[in-house]
């Protein structure tokens, strides 16, 4: 738990595929990151959950199973 909040370092990276899921109505992760996002995660994929804030698992629950079902499943 303690290193969840740690910050990456600037060299480190990880190339598999990567899902970051955001939620049009929040703040935490702006479109101003996703450059920060490629160059530590360059395969992320980015994808906004409309209608939803900070808990897109509760606001809107279809829309984040769909997403991320659909990125489980890419081979």
């Amino acid at each position: 738990m303690e290193e969840i909040g740690d910050n990456i370092n600037s060299n480190d990276s990880y190339y598999g595929p990567t899902l970051f899921l955001r939620g049009d109505k929040s703040e935490y992760v702006t479109k101003n990151d996703t450059e920060i996002i490629r160059r530590h995660f360059p395969k992320a994929t980015v994808e906004t959950i409309d209608n939803a804030g900070h808990w897109l698992h509760a606001e809107n629950p279809d829309q984040f199973f769909e997403k991320s079902l659909t990125f489980l499943k890419q081979e």
